[in-house]
């Protein structure tokens, strides 16, 4: 959580084609999924 600056910083480096794409896709899908899998725990346990 602690780069997304970083993150945001070169999607709009790669948009305004200033840059290259600093991760593939599967890396970003796969830290979403982690994320819902701790809000759903979260909610089952309150």
């Amino acid at each position: 959580m602690a780069h997304h600056e970083d993150v945001y910083e070169n999607s709009r480096n790669v948009l305004t084609a200033e840059g290259s794409i600093g991760t593939i896709g599967f890396e970003g899908l796969k830290t979403v999924q982690i994320i819902d899998k701790i809000y759903r725990a979260a909610r089952r346990d309150a």
